[in-house]
C-alpha cells in the first residue's frame, strides 16, 4: 500500500490553495484529486449549523486512505494537503507518525495571525456560513467549541500556532515551514524551496500570479445562491467577464476592520508570536502590531 511521503498540515488561509495547485502540475509530485480527506484527524466536532454532510467527508479506513494514493506511479513523491491537520496536532501528528513514519515529510505554511483570522472569518462569511459581526464571532468561539462546531469557527485559535507546530516538530524528523509572506513576495522560489525539500525536479509552472479563493461576502443567502448558479453557468461557457459582473452585482463590501481591532488582536497573540521566534529562529517583526 501507498501512503504518504510528504504531507502539508496547514494553516488554512496562509496560500495553501496556490501550493496544491501548483504542486499538482510538477509530473514528479502525486497528490490526489481529494483534498482534505481528514484520515489523520478525523474531522472531530460536526454539529454546526453547516455541517451537514462533513462526515460523509471522513475517510475511516486506512484501506480507504491508501486507496487515494493508488493512481500513482513508480518515481513520484506522493503527497498530502489537509489543513485541518495542523489545529487537530495533537491527534493528527500521532496518526500520522503511526500510518506513515516519523520520516514523512512535513509541510506548514502560516501566515500573519491578524490576517489570517481575518481572512478565515471573510471566507465563511462569504460562504454564507457566518451570520455574527466579526467581534461576535470571536466571543463565540469557546462557545461554539461546546457545541460541537467545526473547527473552521475557531478563527483566531486557529491562528496561535506555536503548540501545534511544536506537536509536530517533536514527532518529525522533518519540518519545513513558509511563510505566507514569502510566497507574497517570491512565489517561484518558494515552490523551487519545497522541490529541494522533496527532492524532485525542477518544473516550469504557470499561472503563478494567478489570484486564487478570491472571496466575496454577498448581500444575503440567496444572492449567494443566485451568484454561484450564475457564476457556474457563464465560465461553463467560457465567459469569466460575465462571471465577475454577476458576483459585482450580487455581492457587498467586507466589514471594515479599525485599528483598534487590529490592535486587540494583536495583543491577544503576542506571545504566541514571540514562542514561535524563539522556536523557529526567525524574526517575525512583520507580524506584530505597528502603531504608525
Amino acid at each position: 500500500m501507498t501512503v504518504p511521503s510528504f504531507i502539508l498540515v496547514g494553516a488554512p488561509k496562509c496560500g495553501t490553495s496556490f501550493l496544491l495547485q501548483s504542486l499538482r502540475q510538477n509530473p514528479c509530485i502525486f497528490l490526489p484529486p481529494t483534498n482534505e480527506l481528514y484520515f489523520h484527524s478525523k474531522l472531530r466536532d460536526t454539529k454546526g449549523p453547516y455541517d451537514k454532510g462533513l462526515k460523509n467527508k471522513i475517510t475511516q479506513t486506512y484501506e480507504d486512505y491508501t486507496a487515494y494514493f493508488n493512481d500513482s506511479v513508480e518515481g513520484q513523491v506522493v503527497g498530502e494537503i489537509a489543513t485541518d491537520y495542523l489545529y487537530h496536532s495533537s491527534v493528527s501528528a500521532k496518526s500520522i507518525a503511526e500510518h506513515c513514519g516519523v520520516d514523512v515529510k512535513i509541510l506548514v505554511v502560516l501566515r500573519n495571525p491578524i490576517e489570517r483570522t481575518i481572512s478565515n472569518y471573510r471566507h465563511m462569511l462569504s460562504k454564507g456560513h457566518e451570520t455574527l459581526e466579526f467581534r461576535d464571532a470571536i466571543n463565540a468561539q469557546s462557545d461554539r467549541r461546546n457545541r460541537g462546531w467545526r473547527w473552521s469557527y475557531q478563527y483566531a485559535e486557529i491562528s496561535k500556532y506555536f503548540d501545534n507546530l511544536k506537536d509536530y516538530i517533536d514527532v518529525f524528523e522533518n519540518v519545513k515551514v513558509i511563510l505566507f509572506e514569502d510566497i507574497q513576495r517570491d512565489r517561484l522560489s518558494v515552490l523551487r524551496s519545497i522541490e529541494a525539500y522533496l527532492n524532485v525536479p525542477s518544473y516550469d509552472y504557470v499561472d503563478l500570479e494567478k489570484r486564487r479563493n478570491v472571496k466575496l461576502v454577498y448581500k444575503n443567502r440567496v444572492s449567494l445562491k443566485l451568484a454561484t448558479y450564475l457564476r457556474r453557468l457563464s465560465l461553463s461557457i467560457g465567459s469569466e467577464v460575465i462571471s465577475d459582473k454577476f458576483d459585482e452585482i450580487f455581492s457587498k463590501g467586507f466589514e471594515d476592520f479599525s485599528t483598534l481591532a487590529y490592535k486587540e488582536l494583536f495583543d491577544y497573540f503576542t506571545d504566541d508570536i514571540e514562542r514561535l521566534e524563539q522556536l523557529l529562529g526567525r524574526d517575525l517583526n512583520a507580524w506584530k502590531y505597528h502603531s504608525d
